[in-house]
């Protein structure tokens, strides 16, 4: 199985493929030039660049940029959002 299979040709695009007792991993797919709306999450998150170059940014003032292999960990209740500079691939781990 090959996530980037699985997705969608929509702007974002998500595949939950694991779901645990305590957790999740859910595949995302960002077009070129797209964005993940500004959001929050209620729990911490790690947000890991399969593929692609994208920004990451956050209220408290972080910018990071996102190559493959890159991972940003995504605090609770702080708002942030995903910038695809290039289409991008990334595993969220909940």
């Amino acid at each position: 199985m090959n996530l980037q299979d699985r997705h969608t040709d929509s702007a974002i695009s998500t595949y939950q493929f694991f779901k645990g007792e305590i957790g999740l991993s859910v595949a995302l797919q960002i077009k070129a030039g797209e964005r993940l709306k500004e959001h929050t999450s209620n729990t911490e998150a790690v947000l890991l660049c399969i593929s692609g170059l994208a920004q990451f940014d956050n209220q408290m003032g972080l910018v990071q940029e996102l190559r493959s292999g890159d991972f940003v960990v995504i605090e609770a209740l702080v708002a942030h959002r995903v910038i695809a500079l290039e289409t991008s691939q990334f595993i969220l781990f909940k």
